[in-house]
């Protein structure tokens, strides 16, 4: 050790690996000593020996004589806490809202652990019905057993999930405990991965009767089951999710019904009618998948259609011609949501079309005619015609949030080659007059033979037209060209030559009468390739025209022309010039793009 003097005051330096050498133990471990350790000795010590079996034995009763009173202590304490002394009713309620708030996240039983905090929260818990009238049966049916006994005679929803490592002994188990508590099931869902569960299932189903069922959910993989819904035994039966099994055998019970979404099952045609002619509380209808048999089947001629006065939404993926046959004989409201996916026949000779969806009397979808807004795509890839009945005109710059509670679609067997081409879309249009927005997405070669004049002369309301065109494959590097004339020359040209295409012509003395589209005020034009109608001055000759049939200065209050060309960024800014120049005496509003150009900088070329 060594001794430093600084301005009279010393410091004593100690080399560091002196002070590693001898670190001070934290625990004292040198100074303490069996059989206590530190810890003081209790009082019964000295009158028990340990190493006895008496002494032990008699040790051990004082452990647990004392750990019950060590939890008498902290029953104690913890009654003294600020949420233990809430009512009890109020701490249940709490206890729902962490257990509703676990059912949002997933589906576990996580919410118990609260249970396990201290023996008030447990005894509440396990006192309180309501918290045990959701029960989730996984592989075992021990929390099943439970949870029915704790919810007392409140009604109950069982939800049987992830059964695949020991279905049959489950349900063979779970299905005699839920017999005796049938009275009271008012939700049950069945996930059944093994078609050997089928026969047990169906069972229990049809031997039992269930009063307050009201939601019934099977998921399937078995084809070969039958469903007997019968009304006495499922009297308030509203909602049913099915797959696979076939539930139409007896249909007094979709009366009832005020939703149903039915999948992947094989049934026949005159099952299906019966059973939809039968839904007069129908609110929600999803047909998804299903295989008919006997699709000639009719019913007795001189039959009235049925309105589905309740419906709220129905959607239907099956065969088209199963979609028309469906569609004669029902009524759906104006205001539903429709979704119609129509599968098309392979093989046929003529590809089948949007019209192979619907009947020859359209009264069966009121909101077609009464669409004010309509998007159309037809690309190589997919065909759809989507639309409303609403539309607010003043808010139309962002045309993608529009929302399309209407559809129709196709799907073939290739979906890389659709069949359909731009004209059989038209002709849904017939007989919609009320269209404000018209949007259409499609590619040069399935537009080439659409009549353009023919379909927007019946659309005599459009005030906004969009036009996107893309490409006919993604192989293609320049489409096929489709110059501007074939939607500019119709807008600008009067219907006297196409009187006999005009619907409702009341007003044919009228000048507007005779212009197509007399309300447009916005066109939207993007993906276009050809540029010779503008550079040529045709643009603003049809212009010119509609002015002059109109009667007004200003044609379009806006314009937005977006060209799919490459060209040099300097001349694009000459043209836009020129072409804005040269337009804005007829347009309030003109957005002119290129959306491939190239950039000089420095001498170098940037695309």
């Amino acid at each position: 050790m060594s001794t430093l003097t600084f301005r009279g005051t010393r410091f004593l330096a100690i080399r560091r690996d002196q002070l590693e050498e001898t670190p001070p133990d934290p625990l004292r471990a040198d100074t303490l000593h069996g059989p206590f350790y530190g810890t003081h000795p209790p009082r019964c010590a000295s009158s028990a020996d340990p190493t006895s079996p008496t002494g032990r034995t008699h040790l051990l009763n004082i452990i647990r004589e004392r750990e019950g009173e060590l939890m008498s202590l902290y029953a104690l304490a913890n009654a003294a806490a600020s949420i233990n002394r809430l009512p009890i009713e109020l701490l249940a309620e709490i206890f729902l809202h962490v257990k509703n708030h676990h059912i949002q996240v997933s589906v576990t039983n996580s919410w118990q652990y609260v249970l396990c905090v201290c023996r008030h929260w447990f005894f509440v818990g396990a006192t309180t019905p309501r918290l045990w009238a959701c029960i989730w049966v996984g592989g075992c049916t021990n929390l099943l057993s439970t949870s029915l006994a704790r919810s007392k005679n409140v009604p109950v929803e069982i939800d049987f999930y992830c059964l695949t490592t020991r279905p049959t002994s489950v349900f063979m188990k779970a299905f005699p405990l839920v017999a005796s508590h049938a009275r009271r099931l008012q939700s049950l869902r069945l996930r059944i991965h093994y078609a050997s569960d089928t026969p047990t299932t169906l069972s229990f189903l049809h031997n039992h009767s269930f009063p307050v069922l009201r939601t019934l959910n099977v998921f399937t993989v078995d084809t070969k089951g039958q469903l007997n819904l019968a009304p006495d035994r499922f009297p308030c039966l509203r909602e049913l999710r099915m797959t696979c099994w076939n539930i139409f055998s007896s249909t007094a019970v979709m009366s009832q019904l005020t939703s149903l979404e039915f999948s992947d099952s094989r049934v026949t045609m005159d099952g299906l009618l019966t059973a939809l002619l039968s839904m007069s509380n129908i609110e929600n209808l999803i047909l998804t998948d299903i295989k008919v048999r006997n699709t000639s089947t009719t019913l007795p001629l001189g039959l009235p259609k049925v309105e589905l006065k309740r419906l709220r939404n129905i959607a239907i993926i099956t065969k088209a011609a199963v979609i028309k046959r469906l569609l004669a004989y029902i009524s759906i409201p104006p205001a539903s949501e429709v979704s119609l996916c129509g599968y098309a026949e392979p093989m046929l000779p003529d590809p089948e079309t949007f019209l192979d969806l619907l009947p020859e009397d359209r009264s069966s979808l009121p909101a077609l005619s009464k669409l004010a807004s309509v998007r159309i795509c037809v690309t190589q890839r997919e065909a759809f015609i989507k639309g409303s009945i609403s539309l607010d005109v003043h808010n139309l710059s962002q045309p993608s949030a529009l929302s399309d509670p209407f559809e129709l679609s196709m799907q073939f067997p290739d979906n890389n080659d659709v069949p359909i081409d731009l004209y059989n879309a038209f002709l849904v249009l017939v007989d919609t007059p009320e269209v404000q927005f018209l949007r259409v997405h499609t590619s040069p070669g399935k537009s080439m033979n659409s009549n353009w004049a023919q379909t927007l002369s019946r659309l005599r309301m459009v005030q906004v037209l969009a036009v996107n065109m893309a490409l006919d494959s993604e192989h293609a590097i320049v489409p096929s060209m489709l110059p501007l004339d074939f939607i500019l020359e119709v807008i600008a040209e009067p219907t006297n030559h196409m009187s006999d295409m005009v619907i409702g012509d009341q007003n044919a003395d009228t000048p507007c009468s005779q212009i197509i589209c007399p309300e447009l005020r916005r066109l939207w034009l993007v993906g276009f390739w050809d540029w010779s109608d503008i550079v040529d001055g045709r643009f603003v000759k049809y212009l010119k025209a509609r002015r002059q049939m109109l009667g007004k200065e200003i044609v379009l209050e806006e314009l937005t022309v977006k060209l799919h060309q490459e060209m040099w960024y300097e001349e694009f800014q000459a043209r836009k010039a020129a072409f804005e120049k040269a337009t804005s005496p007829f347009i309030g509003s003109i957005v002119f793009e290129a959306i491939h150009l190239r950039l000089r900088e420095g001498g170098l070329y940037w695309l």
